[in-house]
């Protein structure tokens, strides 16, 4: 702590005992003053009767009350100013990238109640393959909610989310997308085999390459876009023991499962990942060999999910669009 901020405690200290012996000392007076009042003999033909006694005792005890409530008053101002700067203090001793996911935290909280995309509802065809999201770990269909809307906006009107169940295993979820995939399609009134393509948040982009397992899903995946996945692995996966944890670990089974996949030979992968990710640990593992890599510095594991500079990426990944075509309004297919 430097030498400003503890001559600062010390001064509030001192302004705190100041306004404490000031309390004590007008509260003192005004209780003689009470006293005194309430004490002082009414004589009738000297100043009324004895009725008058009453008003005159209220009165004195009002003022008395009134110099008590001032000065809790001040050392309450005094207490709250000093706690503000303790917390304060604590705030900015926290690193700043975990200052960023706890300020974004509550937005994922929420948006676990907003409504995902139904996929019983026929939509038109918009010329392009299939689009799901798959959420992450304790996430729902609903963190997708701005996303979505925005690449229905930009034209991809078959955006469709899945909901993964909790309490499962990686194995278990890769199944479970692959029959949500295929029921959507029927019910879309396309054939089972329709190529897809695949946008998915931390875990799910682990769920999907373990379903690309499958080598009849891996050749229906068109593209597949990860949002902080840990492809190798997350250290902070140590902290919970969940079968889905438990596979996110560096040294699991699923994962060595997965090594036959590197390098990456399958389809496009684009592995978005961040420096600044403190749920992915080391940050490098939300990186895979042979697929391209999009870094971006300063970002949370959840800014991918609420950044429209960000959707702008990924939706021209998704197009196949070269770099410096990537948001020229020629080439915003709109259809």
């Amino acid at each position: 702590m430097d030498r400003a901020d503890e001559a600062d405690r010390v001064a509030a200290a001192e302004r705190a005992s100041e306004a404490e012996r000031a309390s004590e000392a007008e509260g003192a007076a005004a209780a003689e003053r009470y006293e005194a009042a309430s004490c002082d003999p009414v004589r009738e033909g000297e100043g009324g009767s004895q009725q008058a006694a009453g008003p005159r005792r209220a009165a004195a005890f009002g003022r008395l009350a009134w110099q008590v409530a001032r000065q809790l008053g001040r050392g309450a101002g005094v207490a709250a100013q000093c706690a503000g700067r303790e917390v304060q203090g604590l705030w900015e001793a926290v690193d700043a990238d975990v200052r960023r996911h706890a300020i974004q935290s509550p937005w994922m909280i929420l948006s676990r109640w907003a409504g995902g995309a139904r996929s019983q509802r026929r939509v038109p065809d918009d010329g392009r393959p299939p689009l799901f999201l798959v959420h992450g770990l304790a996430g729902t269909p609903g963190n997708f909610i701005l996303l979505r809307q925005w690449l229905q906006f930009m034209g991809r009107k078959r955006v469709f989310t899945v909901a993964l169940p909790a309490g499962r295993s990686l194995r278990e979820l890769a199944g479970h997308l692959q029959e949500e995939v295929g029921r959507c399609l029927t019910a879309q009134g396309l054939p089972v085999e329709q190529p897809v393509q695949i946008v998915a948040h931390s875990m799910g982009g682990l769920v999907a390459r373990a379903a690309m397992l499958d080598e009849r899903f891996a050749q229906q995946v068109e593209r597949l876009v990860t949002l902080g996945t840990p492809h190798r692995g997350t250290l902070a996966a140590r902290y919970a023991g969940t079968p889905a944890t438990l596979d996110m670990r560096p040294d699991s089974a699923l994962l060595e499962s997965l090594s036959c996949q590197v390098p990456w030979r399958g389809p496009p992968l684009y592995a978005y990942w961040s420096g600044s990710d403190v749920l992915i640990l080391p940050p490098e593992h939300g990186t895979l060999p042979g697929a391209v890599s999009r870094s971006e510095a300063g970002l949370t594991h959840f800014s991918w999910l609420l950044t429209p500079r960000l959707w702008g990426e990924i939706w021209r990944d998704l197009e196949g669009l070269p770099t410096d075509d990537a948001l020229r309004p020629s080439a915003l297919a709109l259809g």
